[in-house]
């Protein structure tokens, strides 16, 4: 993937916990989901953004949260 004449890395996961087998169909508790975009500059420089929805209980009034969660950043490599 090139984005602009730059090397560009992207990635999707999706990732389920559960403690029992009955959990396991519940989608909307204990998932994760998202996407990170790493666009690199050059052999020691990239730029990249993660976007992440996690579902979990966060404040124990028993309502399933939708927690974002949107970093962005610089990575050099030395």
């Amino acid at each position: 993937l090139s984005i602009l004449f730059f090397d560009s890395i992207f990635n999707l996961y999706l990732n389920k916990d559960f403690l029992n087998e009955k959990e396991f169909y519940k989608s909307e508790e204990n998932t994760m989901f998202g996407g990170r975009l790493e666009v690199v500059i050059s052999k020691k420089i990239s730029i990249f953004c993660d976007l992440r929805n996690t579902f979990y209980d966060s404040n124990f009034d028993g309502i399933i949260d939708n927690n974002k969660l949107i970093n962005t950043g610089i990575k050099l490599k030395y």
